[in-house]
């Protein structure tokens, strides 16, 4: 690692308030605290921030007192329904493709569009580990196609799916994929 790398993860680490020294034997330890900062902390101070403001402002007591007018003003997808469309809008398939990957993209939409709100949840948690849409509907699940591999593998981290193309037909596919997302957890088939 350059001297540049390592001033760049000290910064970082600094922001987060990690005081400790980077070496190996700490790593996992820096690593988590980086994770916690990232998908906590940061947001908690931001909530804190906008809370504060809607203390000043008197809004904060309103909104516990008339709290279900308030949360779908505040909570997209509050309702938390999980239809087709709104999983097939989140879809993003891999633009860098070299062959026609036409028959697998009908596959997996013929899938989602026969599953019901349950196996939709299930889909989405395999995919992203939570059973609603990636960041509230705004983010997206990768979909890439693998001539190499037999088996279904997501990424919860990256929120995106790896689908081989060596299914024979649509209840292949589909009996394959119901098979991973009722199984255990970080597994693929």
């Amino acid at each position: 690692m350059s001297d540049t790398d390592c001033d760049e993860i000290i910064g970082v680490m600094g922001e987060c308030g990690l005081t400790c020294s980077l070496s190996n034997e700490n790593r996992w330890t820096i690593v988590h605290g980086l994770m916690l900062h990232d998908v906590v902390l940061r947001r908690k101070v931001l909530l804190d921030q906008f809370s504060s403001g809607l203390e000043i402002l008197g809004f904060r007591d309103t909104m516990r007192k008339y709290y279900e007018i308030f949360k779908p003003l505040l909570m997209k997808d509050s309702d938390n329904v999980i239809s087709k469309e709104k999983v097939l809008s989140v879809i993003r398939y891999d633009t860098d493709e070299k062959f026609d990957r036409t028959v697998q993209k009908q596959q997996l939409t013929n899938f989602i569009n026969g599953a019901s709100c349950e196996i939709l949840k299930q889909f989405l948690v395999f995919v992203t580990g939570a059973p609603v849409l990636p960041e509230h509907g705004l983010g997206k699940i990768d979909v890439v196609f693998d001539d190499s591999s037999s088996a279904i593998f997501a990424t919860t981290c990256l929120q995106g799916v790896v689908l081989p193309t060596t299914f024979s037909d649509q209840n292949e596919f589909s009996a394959s994929m119901l098979a991973v997302i009722e199984g255990e957890r970080f597994s693929s088939v």
